[in-house]
């Protein structure tokens, strides 16, 4: 079986206790670009320049021909995401981001990077938006926690609108703490700068990653993992007298964090 190189990094990760990644643009080759399209899920919702999978696939060699020079040149910049509301259960609404589709093939090249460094040190008890796991399995490990631990009380706490509030500065800090590609990391600092797109023209901001965007969730999780799970693990873990335990969600439908 081939190994491929998201794979390497994986066992890389996976093998070495801290292990620092100098080198990961090479992975944005054309070939793998071509397989990040062919996974794009079809008749999405085009971005602000309104160019869909099957338009962007009729020239689709010449297109991630460009793509990749300008990713090796530095030239590339996404755009503005497109932003829309979606009512939520409560009558308040929930903004989304829809990414240009150049800028998705780059964001799922990215995803699957981030995700082959960073899953290995995840803990256990974290569920959301990680691959083969769900909020079914969170409840179960709910579950076990209290039929089966010596757990005499429960705080439930919600990090409200954590998608839009994360800084940052504070996000690439984190991540260079592992990633030493400065190139890498711009990229990623581009994708987090590139704005929204409002009636009242393109809105920047230092604060948030746009839920919707492919490369989202594993960069929420990177900086909670950071910031929380970390934490609770080494430090609160080591300061109880008792038992304590940590379960972690991303609810989908406010974007929020449990």
């Amino acid at each position: 079986m081939t190994v491929t190189g998201i794979e390497r990094i994986a066992r890389r990760a996976s093998s070495q206790p801290a292990p620092e990644f100098t080198t990961l643009m090479h992975h944005y080759t054309v070939e793998n670009l071509r397989a990040c399209f062919v996974a794009l899920a079809e008749k999405k919702a085009p971005g602000v320049d309104g160019v869909s999978k099957a338009e962007y696939g009729q020239n689709l060699e010449e297109n991630l021909r460009v793509l990749h020079q300008k990713l090796l040149q530095r030239s590339y910049r996404p755009k503005a995401v497109r932003r829309v509301e979606i009512p939520k259960e409560d009558g308040t609404l929930r903004p989304l981001g829809i990414s240009c589709l150049e800028d998705k093939i780059v964001q799922e090249m990215t995803r699957q990077i981030l995700e082959a460094i960073y899953e290995p040190v995840f803990i256990e008890t974290s569920y959301g938006f990680r691959p083969k796991r769900s909020c079914h399995d969170a409840l179960r490990q709910l579950n076990s926690e209290v039929m089966t631990k010596p757990v005499n009380w429960i705080a439930d706490l919600d990090l409200a609108q954590f998608f839009d509030t994360m800084p940052h500065q504070e996000i690439l800090a984190v991540m260079r703490e592992r990633i030493k590609d400065r190139k890498f990391l711009h990229l990623v600092a581009r994708m987090l700068k590139a704005g929204v797109q409002t009636p009242g023209g393109i809105v920047l901001d230092e604060l948030g990653s746009p839920q919707g965007s492919i490369v989202s969730p594993v960069i929420a999780n990177v900086f909670l993992d950071h910031v929380l799970d970390q934490w609770f693990t080494q430090v609160v873990t080591e300061h109880c007298r008792g038992y304590c335990a940590i379960c972690c969600i991303f609810t989908t439908s406010a974007g929020d964090s449990h």
